[in-house]
């Protein structure tokens, strides 16, 4: 667990202390998208069989905090790109198309995967909360209080990088 946020912590700072241009001209770029999707992936597929797992209590998943923690790192690698300006900002340039379909290709991908696992999660909880008669405005409540707007809108970035697949992810 430590491994992989250590792991997702120096991508996360490889994209914050470099511009996606430079990025983009790397030989590795490609790998680099397919890890931070690869991992993103494995997080929400793996905190899904644990929710499932759990009866959705989220209570008494362990490692919950640090797989948000990771995907949050990842989301915010994917909302740095996307919000480039040299992506951003319309380029014209053949290294810039590049980099967008670099982006599409390889990260946008884990934007359907994303909303498929947030999705399945909430309802397992939401089941769980109702067979355990919680309130659920309460329930709701913390929900609202747990960041999940700076998430979503993480999340949407990697849905700009091919709009069409995400539309088709909805």
């Amino acid at each position: 667990s430590a491994e992989i946020v250590d792991l997702v912590t120096m991508l996360s700072r490889i994209t914050s202390n470099f511009r996606t241009k430079l990025l983009s001209q790397l030989a590795t770029f490609q790998r680099f998208l397919s890890a931070l999707c690869a991992i993103g992936k494995w997080l929400l597929e793996s905190s899904v069989t644990e929710c499932h797992q759990a009866g959705g209590d989220f209570g008494s998943m362990e490692g919950a905090d640090w797989k948000n923690d990771a995907i949050a790192q990842i989301l915010q690698c994917s909302e740095a790109m996307a919000g480039d300006y040299w992506l951003a900002g319309g380029s014209d340039s053949q290294e810039a198309k590049a980099a967008c379909e670099s982006l599409a290709v390889s990260l946008a991908p884990l934007y359907g995967v994303h909303c498929a696992c947030r999705v399945r999660m909430a309802s397992l909880e939401e089941h769980y909360l109702v067979r355990e008669h919680a309130e659920l405005d309460e329930a709701r409540e913390e929900i609202s209080a747990t960041a999940l707007e700076e998430e979503m809108a993480a999340a949407a970035s990697l849905g700009r990088f091919n709009i069409l697949a995400s539309m088709k992810a909805l």
